[in-house]
């Protein structure tokens, strides 16, 4: 996109059964001073009236050059007017403010100025960086925190033809097999590349990933672990029957890189004897991909479940079912530890207050605790 100035837009249009469209999101670019390719349907029929011309070509960013990209720094669309346009949510869509709500990155992902790598078991940490760099397809994260480390995708590898390199790759692990006996084969680590859905295993033969006496990268198999880790491996590339493989030879070839709770992070805390379930926000509109992040205290030894109800007490939805050795806080904040808003059926519930309901049995003594909260589902008109 590196035109002086242009207009991407994003609309709806329900197949003929109206003569307008609705405005689903702008973005345009071209400051003061050029021409200015916007769009204003103020006294077209059937429309609202949009942001001025001359007030649009005042929010838009400037040109980029070769080598530079625009971002959306949040969200939240800055300077939005969400009431009385165009927009399928009412919001007038030609009003944003895209100084405030974007900016513009260098080729290497980064923020201008004083970007960086943030993480600081990253292999490009930077100590003096302020903000972090970003990239829309690494979760955040950023090419400026590894592009020193990862020489391969997994893509790159089981796509080609060449074997016998050594290279860097990172991935998800998303299984673990352990083939010593009887046939002394390998330990072998499924590796998934989630941007493209290609999987390699990582082969080791000459070291523990678990035994007695537990390598350092054993909790990341552990079936009893139920994070996600996304890690960094070195290895050997090769070809076993037909297939692509990665052989790791030491232990310190493999390190975490990111990890991820889809069942959410458990806090420790021994001083914890009874639940208590702290819904946050309140309000979602999940039509819209709102989500309800949500966290819960349990008490040891407690078989813990965790349902929504709507206020006639009618079951909706069941969000948790297992068992806790430790007492502790559950921070359910990301994706797949969050409620959707969904019921059990999968489908969006109707707009309402609802019961968020823990309850928990302590299966030595038999002591049973409970908690509720309520929770409101929202709708766009």
């Amino acid at each position: 996109l590196i035109d002086n100035y242009e207009s991407l837009i994003l609309f709806y249009w329900d197949d003929g059964n109206s003569q307008i469209v609705q405005d689903v999101d702008y973005f345009v670019w071209g400051g003061p001073g050029v021409p200015y390719y916007g769009v204003n349907k103020t006294n077209v029929d059937g429309y609202s009236n949009d942001t001025s011309f001359e007030i649009q070509a005042g929010n838009a960013l400037e040109a980029i050059g070769e080598g530079q990209s625009y971002i959306r720094n949040s969200d939240i669309e800055n300077g939005e007017v969400g009431q009385g346009g165009n927009g399928i949510t009412g919001h007038d869509e030609t009003s944003e403010v895209f100084t405030e709500s974007w900016s513009i990155i260098i080729e290497n992902g980064c923020f201008v100025p004083d970007c960086g790598c943030l993480i600081p078991e990253d292999p490009n940490y930077d100590e003096n960086a302020e903000v972090s760099c970003l990239d829309a397809n690494d979760n955040g994260y950023g090419d400026c925190c590894v592009a020193n480390a990862i020489t391969h995708t997994i893509e790159d590898i089981v796509t080609g033809s060449a074997e016998g390199f050594v290279a860097t790759i990172r991935g998800t692990i998303i299984s673990f097999g352990d083939y010593r006996e009887p046939n002394n084969g390998p330990q072998v680590i499924g590796l998934l590349d989630s941007q493209t859905g290609h999987v390699i295993d990582l082969v080791i033969w000459d070291w523990d990933v678990i035994t007695p006496t537990e390598s350092t990268i054993a909790y990341m198999v552990d079936p009893s672990n139920l994070a996600e880790y996304v890690i960094l491996a070195e290895g050997l590339v090769g070809i076993y029957n037909g297939s692509f493989q990665f052989e790791i030879v030491e232990e310190n070839n493999i390190e975490e890189y990111y990890v991820y709770y889809p069942q959410g992070e458990f806090i420790q805390d021994d001083d914890i004897n009874k639940v208590v379930i702290s819904p946050a926000p309140f309000v979602i509109i999940p039509t819209l991909g709102e989500r309800l992040d949500y966290s819960f205290s349990v008490p040891s030894n407690s078989k813990v479940v965790i349902r929504i109800f709507d206020m006639n007490g009618n079951f909706i939805t069941s969000l948790l079912d297992d068992f806790f050795i430790s007492s502790g806080t559950i921070e359910r904040y990301e994706d797949k530890a969050d409620w959707d808003g969904k019921d059990h059926h999968g489908q969006i519930v109707a707009p309402g207050t609802y019961l968020m309901h823990i309850e928990a049995t302590n299966w030595q003594t038999g002591e049973y605790s409970y908690d509720m909260a309520p929770v409101v589902v929202g709708v766009y008109k």
